[in-house]
């Protein structure tokens, strides 16, 4: 039984939840008999999302493992409980692998001619042992790190080497498997255009949005009762790596949109043409921008904004929000073609994924202490003060 001190969900809103995903599910469902092209790239975009929620989380926790960190030791169980999203986004990944024919050229009828040589590396058997080789790596690593944690909060050790030791292999297999995923799950949506900064570009992109996603749930803790010793100093170092990431994210976007552009090559020009003249495409094209980039920057840049819990609520929902139409832009425009198609089908998708992922968060946030009591930077980070 979860005490319910503990718990960011009330019982009803748990009970709400379940009947959420149950729409979502049986909407994925009715979708892939009627549109089944649609259904599996919403299912792509959706799962990507809430699975780059998730590595991210890992990332952070493993960066703060290998630097030593103290100060984000009050709010580490939430990154933690945000990795409860992976085994099921395992489970849709091998679901996504039935439908691949219907979203990636080169998974369909006459797919050897479409990419030529590329076929050795862009085939369903290929692509399959990859995607299973990435979940492996990160499952098992990122239990590995969790493991430790959970041994800290029984023995009070201090940080061993094999805890960092697991953050640093983590990271290294994380940086090749996911420069991989990202050209094997999204790039090859086109396969015959490429972009060298692309897995780069994602990874910001995941890795903004899961800081967004643990402002978030760090607020709603709050607002709560839960994790009252995170202090304003907390949220201004929070709100600085979501600033700073926020403008690294438009940083990337300006450098590929800029490369492509000026050297005018129509083999890669037409990635942004599509999405820049296509009708409705432009607007979310520029739109975009405006989400990942200005709403954020002017959000965050003063520091006193960066210490008011409210501001990084709505700076968070923002990132968010914007994160999922960068995924949209990427994913939708060479399955759809000529206009985008937004109604019931994507929210009912992404409510339905959504739904579940806060479900599997609050249940594994909630198994244990909010607060690391082993860990040896925890008075460091109970009595914190930033620059």
């Amino acid at each position: 039984m979860i005490p319910s001190e503990q718990s960011l969900l009330s019982d009803g809103q748990k009970t709400g939840l379940k009947l959420i995903a149950g729409v979502g599910a049986a909407a994925l469902a009715l979708g892939f008999r009627l549109a089944p092209e649609r259904t599996v790239a919403n299912l792509l975009v959706d799962n990507f999302f809430f699975v780059g929620l998730s590595l991210a989380a890992a990332v952070f926790i493993a960066v703060q493992n290998l630097s030593s960190a103290g100060w984000s030791v009050v709010l580490r169980r939430i990154p933690e409980a945000m990795t409860a999203y992976l085994p099921v986004g395992a489970v849709l990944t091998a679901a996504l692998l039935f439908g691949a024919r219907f979203i990636y050229p080169w998974a369909g009828p006459g797919g050897a001619a479409l990419v030529g040589p590329k076929f050795v590396y862009l085939n369903l058997w290929s692509f399959t042992a990859r995607s299973a080789v990435y979940w492996v790596a990160w499952l098992v690593l990122t239990g590995l790190m969790l493991a430790a944690s959970r041994r800290e909060d029984l023995d009070g050790r201090e940080r061993t080497r094999r805890t960092k030791a697991f953050s640093a292999v983590f990271l290294i297999v994380f940086g090749v498997t996911f420069t991989l995923c990202s050209v094997d799950w999204i790039m090859s949506l086109e396969p015959n255009w490429y972009s060298t900064i692309y897995p780069w570009y994602l990874f910001i992109g995941a890795f903004e949005s899961g800081l967004a996603a643990l402002a978030v749930l760090l607020v709603l803790l709050r607002k709560r009762g839960i994790l009252s010793e995170v202090n304003d100093h907390h949220l201004h170092d929070l709100g600085k790596f979501m600033f700073a990431f926020s403008v690294f994210w438009a940083y990337l976007w300006f450098s590929q949109f800029l490369l492509i552009w000026y050297s005018n090559m129509p083999e890669e020009t037409t990635f942004f043409v599509r999405r820049m003249t296509g009708r409705g495409w432009s607007t979310l094209f520029y739109g975009n921008l405006l989400v990942n980039f200005a709403a954020p920057f002017a959000l965050l840049l003063q520091a006193s904004q960066k210490k008011k819990q409210n501001v990084l609520l709505w700076a968070g929902v923002v990132l968010l929000g914007g994160h999922w139409i960068d995924l949209y832009m990427l994913v939708m425009p060479p399955v759809l073609g000529a206009a985008p198609k937004l109604g019931a089908l994507e929210a009912l998708s992404f409510l339905g994924l959504a739904a579940v992922y806060l479900f599997l968060f609050n249940r594994s946030f909630a198994a244990r202490k909010p607060i690391p009591v082993g860990d040896p930077y925890l008075d460091e980070s109970l009595h914190f003060e930033g620059v």
